[in-house]
């Protein structure tokens, strides 16, 4: 259920958003995100977001933002724009191996047996192959408040969980439930994702591919 903020409006303690950066990929193979949905330059990503409607942060909000390194940037100046302090960052390592609900003392996600470690999935890139992807923490008013903010303290800056797949294919931009985990871990709902391409319980969806959209 979405809470009401000061002026009674609705409002949600923690928004995740994974905006549609303009990765066109390089090089004679064309791997782009363009191949898989719409992009958009940052500031139209500003202007959609703002336009939407559903951007409604609480007095005191956290904020989750999917950055590639390219957009880096422009990630640290659109959570700025929206009114969110930059705290830190938080980084996926993909894996190798099967899922599993996310250990909070040691970070892994991912079935790991005494005899054996999880391996890195290795990516595309050019001046390094990709094995990892970035999220922006960023807060609203008091980043600590208990309205929004767990008393969890045991919430690692850095998972590693594999890369969702469908009948063993890869879901292009698809972001693990340990993800979700970790968020849930550290922020209060109610939950918002912007840009979304899935849903998930007690989570509002919205996006071109968002259920129901």
């Amino acid at each position: 259920m979405i809470g009401p903020d000061l002026f009674g409006q609705p409002s949600f303690s923690t928004i995740a958003m994974d905006p549609p950066w303009p990765e066109r990929g390089g090089g004679r193979v064309k791997r782009g995100a363009d191949r898989h949905y719409g992009l958009l330059d940052p500031p139209e990503i500003l202007a959609v977001i703002r336009a939407s409607g559903m951007f409604l942060p609480a007095e005191h909000a956290h904020l989750w933002c999917w950055y590639t390194d390219n957009y880096l940037p422009a990630a640290l100046w659109l959570v700025g724009e929206l009114g969110f302090a930059f705290k830190r960052t938080f980084q996926w390592v993909k894996v190798k191996g099967k899922p599993c609900a996310l250990d909070f003392e040691t970070g892994l996600a991912v079935e790991v047996g005494p005899e054996c470690e999880p391996e890195l999935r290795y990516g595309i890139g050019q001046y390094a192959r990709g094995a990892h992807e970035g999220m922006l923490f960023a807060t609203r008013g008091k980043g600590m408040d208990p309205s929004v903010c767990t008393e969890h303290r045991d919430v690692p800056s850095v998972i590693l969980a594999p890369v969702p797949a469908e009948n063993g294919k890869r879901i292009h931009s698809c972001k693990p439930p340990a993800a979700y985990e970790l968020i849930e871990r550290r922020s209060r709902g109610p939950y918002l994702e912007m840009f979304a391409r899935t849903g998930r319980p007690a989570w509002t969806a919205w996006g071109d591919e968002a259920p129901g959209s």
